[in-house]
């Protein structure tokens, strides 16, 4: 297994490259959420290049859900990076002949859920872990939620 070594100066570069593309995707699409894409930007890198374990083969063993779903260009942008997404799959970011939305959807490379009601991705997570305890299998399940899914009154 491929051990991550992360890089916080690395990170803020890459971060603000990943910046600049949503913004240029900004230009183009009017369903554009930068806000909620901004704000998890730095822990959805965190997580790719220093928490999710990799195999040598530079596939993840660990699982990522981006539960805010709103938030879904940070992962877009990250994944395009990795070589997971293609430019023209970003470029066609919420357009009819694009397969990119705005809210991850599940099958599309790099995305393991489809998510964006809040709370949604909370419940896939604890499900996967779930069975992955139960089938005695070695991954990790990582979340990014929104403030929102855990307001006062939550049941979790």
């Amino acid at each position: 297994m491929k051990n991550n070594h992360f890089d916080g100066a690395a990170s803020r570069r890459r971060c603000l490259g990943y910046r600049r593309r949503i913004l240029e995707m900004s230009q183009r699409v009017s369903a554009l959420h930068i806000a909620p894409a901004f704000s998890c930007l730095e822990i959805t890198d965190a997580l790719y290049h220093g928490v999710m374990r990799r195999e040598a083969d530079g596939m993840f063993r660990d699982t990522f859900v981006m539960s805010k779903g709103h938030g879904c260009l940070s992962q877009y942008v990250l994944l395009e990076d990795l070589g997971i997404l293609k430019a023209r799959d970003l470029e066609l970011y919420c357009r009819p002949e694009g397969r990119l939305g705005a809210h991850p959807d599940c099958g599309l490379p790099g995305i393991t859920a489809s998510t964006g009601s809040l709370g949604h991705g909370m419940a896939l997570g604890v499900g996967m872990a779930q069975g992955d305890l139960i089938r005695r299998e070695d991954r990790r399940i990582h979340l990014i939620l929104s403030d929102g899914e855990l307001q006062e009154g939550s049941t979790w």
